[in-house]
């Protein structure tokens, strides 16, 4: 069988959707492959073997098959969601003090070649081991932890309403001063961050069918660059971008109220909701709510008024991995297949969280 050996392509597997080869690759000496989406370099280590491999905007898809092994470590200390991996594929993800590492192994028995997709999802948690069929939890919105150097908000002095609050009194920066925010958060400025972030806010935007105002754009891209409580500081830049992307879906507003994120972050209901939206949700989240309850939600009933807003809303919780494969072995028992959407992931979520 015909190898193509991966030397230095540093500039090139930049290139979104770039197919190497349809036969076995070989990597003898780390690449770095640049994704887009996040703005982040990634490593494929040396020794790495698979069949090929695709670079997309947000993710990367490699096709493998016997004996192949893939290992990717992020300097960034990403976390990653594998999806498409059959029974003969391992996974197992580390996370460091200074990095994260995926690695993704064949069986030398596999009889079939396998897609895989390999997708960041934020900052990684804690070290967890591997897996069979699928690899680690994640995925559309699963959160991570906060860095090391950022500390807890307090509220700002200068701004008239810098800070609002949730039911439980979380401190809540309003993020449209930075220089205000920064100041609150204990941090610094990073200028080409929120140059990045604002390109992808206005793609999102763009994408929900809304229009937002320079203020609000402004007010957006310093949450998804820095965060506005504690809570959001630890999901990480691409998790709190999934969160405000899962507000913008949902509420269909680009006026955001901020305490509602905090909400939506820390396992709560928003607030001031959108009820016509919600309407033309109802049916596809009836579907998969009476998929798990077998019958209709009763409101009164708290489980079930937390699923019905989880799914509806796309509530995370704080990150707690036992409790995330749970929800994912029961959403796999109950629907017979992996979680894909964010739906899916939101009803990952609820299964596991939710007692």
């Amino acid at each position: 069988m015909k190898k193509i050996i991966i030397w230095a392509l540093v500039g090139m597997l930049a290139l979104p959707g770039l197919v190497l080869a349809a036969n076995d690759v070989t990597v003898p000496q780390a690449a770095n492959i640049l994704l887009p989406g996040d703005g982040y370099t990634y490593v494929i280590s040396a020794d790495s073997t698979f069949d090929s491999m695709t670079v997309n905007d947000s993710n990367i898809v490699f096709v493998v098959s016997a004996s192949s092994s893939v290992i990717l470590t992020s300097s960034n200390k990403q976390d990653f969601n594998v999806t498409g991996a059959g029974s003969y594929i391992t996974t197992s993800k580390t996370c460091g003090d200074s990095s994260s590492t995926l690695t993704v192994t064949v069986s030398s028995g596999a009889p079939d070649s396998y897609t895989i997709t390999v997708t960041p999802t934020g900052l990684c948690a804690a070290s967890s081991g591997g897996g069979g069929g699928g690899g680690g939890g994640g995925g559309g919105g699963v959160s991570a932890p906060a860095p090391s150097t950022t500390t807890t908000p307090a509220p700002a002095t200068t701004s008239s309403k810098p800070v609002t609050s949730t039911d439980d009194s979380t401190p809540v920066i309003n993020p449209m001063n930075v220089e205000n925010l920064l100041s609150a958060l204990g941090i610094s400025r990073n200028t080409a961050i929120e140059t990045q972030v604002l390109s992808k806010i206005s793609q999102d935007l763009s994408e929900f069918k809304l229009s937002g105002t320079a203020e609000q754009k402004t007010a957006m891209t310093n949450f998804v660059s820095y965060g506005v409580s504690a809570s959001t500081i630890k999901l990480g830049e691409g998790e709190r971008r999934a969160v405000l992307r899962d507000y913008l879906d949902t509420v269909k507003r680009s006026e955001i109220t901020w305490a509602d994120v905090e909400r939506i972050t820390t396992g709560q209901k928003p607030i001031n909701r959108n009820l016509k939206n919600e309407q033309a949700q109802v049916s596809t989240v009836l579907t998969v709510f009476k998929k798990i309850f077998g019958h209709e939600p009763n409101f009164k009933n708290n489980k079930e008024d937390l699923t019905w807003n989880t799914m509806m809303y796309r509530i995370r919780f704080v990150r707690d991995l036992t409790k995330e494969k749970q929800g994912i072995a029961a959403f796999q028992a109950k629907f017979s297949r992996i979680p894909k959407s964010p739906l899916d992931w939101s009803t990952v979520r609820a299964l596991g969280y939710i007692e």
